[in-house]
C-alpha cells in the first residue's frame, strides 16, 4: 500500500450543549488575503473545545462498498479520538482509539482484526506529520498545518493557501466572508491520487463555528472512496469515559 493510499486510509478511518444556530457568511469582517492577517482570522476562529461527542451519520462509497454507516465520536482535546463505527441495526463494525501517542483500532466484520500502531512510525511510513490533534481538526475544519511557510492568493472566488508538507502539497480554500476552512485539498508530488475534504452548513456552536457536513473524497487510479458525514448530537460536556478493551490473546 502507497503513502496516499495509508493517507486515504487514515482520512476515511479515522467525519447539544448549547443551542444551535446557521452562521451567515454577510456581515463578517471579509478575509484578508495578507497572509500573517489570514492566519490570525482562521486560528481566531478555529472551533474550539475541551471534550466534545457527536454523531456522524453518513454513507460510504468505494472500493466495491456502498454502506450506511453511522461514526460516534467522542474527544479530548489534543488527548483522545474515540470512534465508534456501526452499520445496519447498531452493529458495530469497528472501534478507533487514537492516543497522544499511539492508535488502536478493533475490527469488527467482515474479518475480527486488533491493529495498533505508534503515531511515530505512521507519521514516518506516511511521510506527513500527524497527531491526535490533527486528527481532531480535520474531522472539524481547523488548519492541519501552520502557516509559515505557505503561499497565499486567489483561486476564483476562494482565497487559496499552499502548503508543502514532504512530497504532499495540502491547499486550503476560503470563502471570502468565512474565517473558516472550506475545503482542503491534498495531492501527492510524488504518485498520482489526491484526498479532498468539503466542510459545509457551518453552524455556531459554543459561540464557534463548526461544520456539520464533511464530504471526504479519495482519488487514485486503482482507488476511489467517497465518505458523507452529517454531523448531529453536538455535545460539549464532560466525557467519563472512552471504552476501548484489547482483545485478549
Amino acid at each position: 500500500m502507497n503513502k496516499l493510499s495509508l493517507v486515504a486510509l487514515s482520512v476515511l478511518v479515522l467525519g447539544s450543549c448549547n443551542l444551535r444556530k446557521s452562521a451567515k457568511t454577510t456581515g463578517e469582517t471579509p478575509l484578508s488575503t495578507d497572509l500573517v492577517t489570514l492566519e490570525k482570522q482562521i486560528t481566531d476562529n478555529a472551533f474550539s473545545f475541551e471534550y466534545l461527542s457527536f454523531k456522524g451519520a453518513g454513507r460510504f462509497d468505494g472500493m466495491g462498498i456502498q454502506q450506511n454507516l453511522t461514526l460516534h465520536f467522542k474527544m479530548k482535546r489534543s488527548e483522545i479520538v474515540w470512534i465508534s463505527a456501526q452499520a445496519m441495526l447498531n452493529i458495530e463494525v469497528a472501534r478507533l482509539l487514537v492516543t497522544k501517542d499511539s492508535a488502536y483500532i478493533i475490527q469488527n466484520f467482515p474479518e475480527p482484526a486488533y491493529r495498533e500502531f505508534s503515531l511515530d512510525s505512521l507519521s514516518l511510513l506516511l511521510g506527513v506529520p500527524l497527531s491526535v490533534t490533527q486528527l481532531q481538526d480535520l474531522f472539524l475544519g481547523n488548519p492541519l498545518l501552520p502557516y509559515d511557510p505557505a503561499q497565499i492568493g486567489m483561486r476564483g472566488d476562494s482565497i487559496m493557501v499552499e502548503k508543502r508538507v514532504s512530497a504532499f502539497l495540502l491547499h486550503e480554500f476560503f470563502v471570502p466572508q468565512r474565517p473558516k476552512i472550506a475545503r482542503n485539498f491534498l495531492q501527492s508530488l510524488e504518485e498520482e491520487g489526491s484526498a479532498d475534504v468539503h466542510y459545509l452548513d457551518f453552524q455556531t456552536v459554543n459561540n464557534k463555528q463548526m461544520p456539520v457536513k464533511v464530504n471526504i473524497f479519495v482519488r487514485r487510479p486503482d482507488l476511489t472512496a467517497k465518505l458523507d458525514l452529517h454531523y448531529t448530537n453536538i455535545s460539549l460536556d464532560s466525557i467519563a469515559q472512552f471504552p476501548f478493551r484489547k482483545p485478549t490473546k
